[in-house]
């Protein structure tokens, strides 16, 4: 799928995953929209639906930025030991991600986690 000229709407976009995602659909050509707040990706995929317009959403684990400095290395590498990969995204995976939902054209009103499946038992 081409991105150019394609519109994404990217929340969190003021540091960390989000301004990689903005960054990263921005130089492909994509038209993106930011807003810092949750967005609501059902109700609106409802409604703009429609339109012909998608509205998805991407749902980090822990991920290494600079919001996660703070944080005590033994704290991260606990996180890390629950995902299959053993480690912690970094904000070009969530980029990575973002471009992958963006591309699958009848996906919409959905929230990919995107945690390294630390959710698998």
């Amino acid at each position: 799928m081409e991105i150019a000229g394609t519109n994404a709407l990217v929340t969190g976009a003021s540091r960390g995953i989000g301004v990689a995602i903005a960054r990263a659909l921005t130089r492909e050509g994509a038209i993106v929209a930011v807003n810092y707040y949750q967005s609501e990706e059902k109700a609106l995929s409802l409604e703009l639906g429609p339109m012909g317009i998608r509205v998805n959403a991407v749902a980090p684990g822990l991920t290494i930025t600079d919001a996660t400095s703070f944080m005590p290395e033994e704290l991260k590498k606990a996180a890390a030991e629950h995902a299959p990969p053993r480690r912690n995204a970094v904000p070009e995976d969530l980029a990575e991600a973002a471009r992958g939902v963006l591309e699958a054209g009848f996906v919409t009103g959905v929230t990919a986690p995107v945690n390294g499946g630390a959710q698998v038992n």
